[in-house]
């Protein structure tokens, strides 16, 4: 077999590779639209439920007033939570700031984010921010203006510059004494 022959095959067969990957792609996401627009009616439908249960719930709290709903809701053996779920969905339904992500986190479509991360690094912390201050000290205490500051001024600056001197002597390794 020459070396053309073989390369037709190849591509022979990479057509054919690709016709069947085209086939199943096509497949694929026509069951995928299929999904997504029931799971999208579905979808609307508990959003469009849930805004009525708000809209109620928000009439009868504003009815009845906090304690009184309270107490109501519990006898009614409704879920704990959900009362401030729905109010806060009733004062938000008509606004346009709140993301439809949002919305689906307080029906319950969506879990609620996870606030608590232990995984989550510190806040990276820049390593020359000591830079920056010490050129603001720098310029605060300008020669001309300490030597136009009185002597209770340079008490307090003494004072509240203490925990920075204490840094420049383990900078350059003085043994502090006390």
């Amino acid at each position: 077999m020459s070396d053309t022959d073989n390369r037709d095959s190849r591509a022979i067969l990479a057509a054919a590779s690709h016709k069947v990957a085209a086939s199943q792609i096509k497949a694929k996401h026509g069951i995928m639209l299929k999904r997504r627009d029931g799971a999208t009616e579905e979808i609307a439908s508990v959003c469009q439920d849930a805004a009525e249960i708000a809209f109620l719930v928000q009439t009868v709290h504003s009815e009845m007033g906090g304690a009184r709903f309270a107490h109501w809701w519990r006898e009614q053996d409704m879920p704990a939570g959900w009362a401030a779920k729905y109010l806060r969905l009733a004062k938000t339904a008509n606004r346009k700031a709140l993301a439809d992500k949002d919305q689906l986190r307080l029906i319950g479509v969506l879990p609620e984010p996870d606030t608590h991360n232990d995984n989550q690094s510190p806040r990276p912390v820049n390593p020359f921010a000591w830079i920056k201050w010490s050129g603001k000290i720098a310029h605060a205490f300008k020669p001309m203006q300490i030597s136009s500051m009185d002597e209770a001024d340079k008490s307090a600056a003494l004072k509240n510059l203490e925990p920075i001197e204490k840094i420049i002597r383990e900078l350059r390794g003085d043994v502090e004494t006390a």
